[in-house]
């Protein structure tokens, strides 16, 4: 089963952080996510947007893609326009280790071929 995608585009700045808690709160709903789920998701996406827009630069974008490609996973992507906010090497591994594996399943920091610095996070759900 494939679900379309959730797309969300919002300015990189802690104050916009309600549009991410919303969306992740749509696509729950939208794809029957049982609560702890959503509550996993939706916290993973935060602190994975608290870590991106740090050291954002004045004017970034967040984008968000959020889909189910397969019945039991969800997956986020969240990654900021440009070169602004990339966590160094050794944030890397404390981003994902220390803060996002205990909420999801796996994650993964990557710079995209248009140059954004992102995270994905992919939930096993049912």
């Amino acid at each position: 089963m494939t679900d379309a995608a959730i797309s969300l585009s919002f300015p990189a700045r802690q104050g916009y952080a309600i549009f991410l808690r919303t969306a992740v709160s749509g696509a729950a709903a939208a794809y029957d996510l049982p609560l702890d789920a959503l509550e996993d998701l939706r916290e993973a996406a935060l602190e994975a947007f608290s870590a991106l827009t740090e050291s954002a630069e004045e004017g970034a974008q967040a984008l968000c893609d959020i889909y189910r490609a397969q019945a039991d996973q969800v997956t986020l992507s969240l990654r900021l326009g440009g070169r602004a906010g990339v966590p160094g090497p050794e944030d890397n591994a404390d981003i994902t280790r220390a803060v996002l594996l205990p909420l999801v399943n796996q994650a993964q920091v990557f710079d995209d071929a248009r140059g954004c610095t992102g995270v994905r996070m992919t939930l096993r759900v049912g």
